[in-house]
């Protein structure tokens, strides 16, 4: 049971000394400037906050429920994985079968992982911009050192003066985010299988059983089922064979039999076989390498490529003749000439190729998924704190900060009213002498030198409208630090789509059309978009995580850039929000409203803007979970049988997935772009999140009803000399072009 006082008591005066975040601070709820007060004799005890009586703490309450439900589903699956499955150096096989299901499931799964890791960042967002925003006396405090603080954005300057136990929760939040997004995308990832395989060089008459030769079951155990079974097989004309088999990961085929044309001699003789009387002439065995080749050292299917008349062949060069020359480089001009395909000293008519049913894996992280729980874990409490544990008033929203301001004068800000944000920033802010200077806030940002003084009544100055955009509400190192970050991430994907572009080129010795992007697939582990050179022979365990932080380091990168946009679409719609008092009568949209006033359990930022920014959040860090990822090649023998149980760790990329990243990014670069050249309704100084600004805005008359719709223009009576403007519950006007109205007083 709490006890009730009347409205007049400020918000000082209705937070808590008993709160756990501002033990020992007392003090911090009375104001600085004891004689803007309004005591009015009923008490100067601080009143406990009930829980939950305002909005933010509601808000904060819900995404702690969010982050609690995460953290239950997260336990629920990893209790599902050790009870069903068994795991292997803290690797657990949940799906083993077709690829393109697997594929699927992958996709589905990285959905709902990218969906709840975005309800974890979008709650941190919230429960952080809570914990940096003032309360009035530490507002109070910053406006007697001449600094002034942000209300109603995210705000790290704030953290110099909030309570330091609210820094230690907000970095908490904050530095728990960077685990789970380098970690969360790789609970689950996927296996391909890499097939060994025989080359046999045979007659076609080793296709209807005909003798062996030099070439018997002694030497190849595998050859006779290779000759029992080759009639079944896919036929493959040559640039069909060339190209299913000029890759380092084979895993929908395995052995072939390449169909020779016997030779003869110039008169049509024909020559002696090197096997005798036999039907094969050799036999190629190709074997999976679990050593971390760099790219061109080792050449996979040189096979392929073996012809010493190449130059006339395939009108290659010099240096192309040269063994050291890679396979891959030669096999666009040998595909032209396919028809004269020669490989190991004879002509290639055709190719059955036995064909196998994709075996593709999805893999289950013990490790990985327990870090992932360990920090869900943590930023719930965290978020309960902030929830339950927050007493004092913070200011959160523009309302909060008005109603307050109304309520209590801050005098440092006394006869200010046209001062803007602009002006605040400046440093020259000090003094104009009287009805000599004409208010101009370009010549106030330093192009003109002023003779400054301190002391004395402040001067008026001439109201002259401003039209500003609404980019110019947020700060320029939010613009500089987004724009920056943006253009990094649009090289850095960029340069990685056109790389993903070429080794699919090379690795397929053909041009890709989109239609072959689509058909990868997104996100899908595919021989042709392995990254070579990262391979790392694992059995889970140190280099299984190398890899995990090698494809996640872009998700914490693209949070930090969806902070930076959020405050910066949060700086413009707050800045909206102000200008319409200047236009329209509204009702404070308080944390804790009275009658008349707003509720609101959004902060600054409307949900016609927040949710759809908080889907394309999500939608881009899924895709950027399918643009680069983790992927394992598990070996398989000629007849289909895994060769070792490790796996070979690397790096596997979606052109088509990073396409759609590029577009999303763009998309969510040009709405911000957009929106920032609107302009606002010439009116009030633009405030922006500037608490000075705000504060200067705010001296109105004592009898003002803040419960009551506001509006601001001018409150003085028509005739006098020099005006003044303010927030009223009264009828007010806009200032006029050219009259004086209060100056200022001194620098803030």
């Amino acid at each position: 049971m709490y006890q009730t006082y009347t409205d007049d008591i400020p918000l000082e005066l209705t937070s808590s000394m008993y709160s756990p975040l501002a033990a020992n601070d007392a003090e911090n709820d009375q104001p600085a400037h004891q004689e803007a007060v309004f005591l009015d004799g009923k008490t100067t005890r601080p009143i406990r906050r009930p829980l939950l009586t305002v909005s933010w703490a509601v808000g904060a309450l819900g995404a702690a429920s969010l982050a609690s439900i995460t953290f239950v589903i997260n336990t629920v699956v990893l209790i599902w994985a050790l009870k069903k499955f068994k795991f292997e150096h803290g690797v657990a096989k949940v799906f083993a079968g077709d690829c393109h299901q697997a594929e699927t499931i992958n996709t589905l799964i990285h959905l709902a992982v990218n969906a709840l890791s975005t309800t974890l960042l979008s709650g941190s967002n919230y429960c952080m911009q809570i914990l940096c925003a003032p309360t009035r006396k530490e507002i109070d405090e910053a406006h007697a050192k001449n600094r002034w603080l942000d209300i109603g954005v995210p705000s790290m300057r704030n953290l110099e003066t909030v309570a330091a136990r609210k820094v230690v929760i907000w970095w908490l939040l904050g530095l728990s985010s960077i685990p789970l997004h380098l970690m969360y995308n790789s609970v689950f990832f996927s296996t391909i299988a890499a097939n060994e395989y025989d080359a046999v060089f045979a007659y076609e008459s080793f296709i209807e059983g005909g003798p062996q030769g030099l070439y018997s079951k002694a030497q190849f155990a595998n050859i006779e089922d290779i000759q029992a079974q080759a009639k079944t097989w896919d036929r493959l004309e040559p640039i069909a064979c060339i190209n299913s088999y000029a890759t380092e990961f084979l895993s929908t085929r395995r052995n072939l039999v390449a169909v020779i044309q016997p030779k003869t001699s110039p008169d049509g003789t024909p020559l002696r076989s090197m096997s005798g009387n036999g039907s094969v002439e050799r036999v190629i065995s190709h074997t999976f390498r679990f050593d971390n080749q760099k790219p061109g050292t080792f050449d996979f299917y040189n096979w392929i490529c073996d012809a010493p008349d190449g130059n006339t062949r395939y009108g290659l060069g010099a240096s192309e003749m040269s063994s050291s020359y890679p396979c891959s480089l030669k096999l666009s001009k040998i595909r032209t000439h396919s028809d004269r395909w020669h490989s190991n000293g004879w002509d290639i008519k055709y190719c059955l190729s036995e064909p196998v049913k994709g075996e593709c894996s999805l893999n289950f992280s013990l490790s990985i998924v327990v870090i992932v729980i360990i920090c869900n874990f943590g930023k719930s409490l965290l978020m309960f704190l902030v929830a339950f544990g927050i007493r004092d008033t913070p200011l959160i929203t523009i309302g909060d900060a008005v109603d307050s301001f109304l309520n209590s004068n801050d005098p440092t800000t006394d006869e200010m009213c046209l001062i803007s944000k602009d002006a605040i920033k400046t440093k020259e802010c000090e003094h104009y002498h009287r009805g000599l200077i004409d208010f101009n806030e370009e010549a106030f940002r330093g192009k003109k030198g002023y003779s400054l003084s301190i002391g004395g009544k402040a001067d008026p100055i001439k109201y002259r409208p401003n039209v500003k955009r609404w980019f110019n509400a947020a700060s320029g190192p939010r613009w500089w630090g987004c724009a920056l970050l943006f253009y990094f991430c649009l090289v850095t994907v960029s340069i990685l789509f056109g790389y993903g572009i070429l080794m699919a080129n090379d690795k397929n010795t053909r041009d890709f059309s989109f239609k072959d992007l689509i058909d990868m697939g997104i996100g899908a582990v595919h021989p042709t978009t392995l990254i070579s050179g990262l391979r790392l022979h694992s059995i889970g365990g140190t280099t299984l995580m190398a890899s995990v932080l090698m494809t996640n380091v872009s998700q914490p990168i693209l949070s930090f850039f969806y902070l930076l946009s959020n405050g910066i679409f949060t700086s413009m719609l707050l800045a909206d929000e102000w200008s319409h008092f200047a236009h329209e009568r509204k009702a404070l949209r308080l944390s804790k409203p009275k009658l008349g006033q707003r509720s609101t359990y959004f902060l600054q930022l409307p949900y016609r803007y927040a949710i759809p920014l908080l889907v394309l959040s999500g939608v881009l860090h899924w895709s950027v979970s399918q643009s680069i990822f983790l992927a394992q090649v598990a070996s398989f023998d000629k007849t289909g049988k895994l060769v070792d149980p490790a796996a070979i760790s690397t790096c596997g990329y979606s052109p088509i997935a990073i396409l759609i990243t590029i577009v999303l990014g763009c998309c969510l670069a040009a709405s911000m772009t957009l929106l920032g050249l609107r302009r606002y309704k010439p009116g009030i100084p633009l405030a922006g999140s500037c608490s000075a600004a705000i504060s200067a805005a705010c001296h109105g008359r004592s009898d003002v009803d803040t419960t009551a719709p506001l509006q601001w223009g001018v409150t003085s009576k028509e005739g006098e000399e020099i005006g003044h403007c303010a927030f009223s519950d009264h009828d007010v006007h806009l200032p006029t072009e050219g009259a004086l109205y209060a100056g200022l007083r001194k620098r803030i």
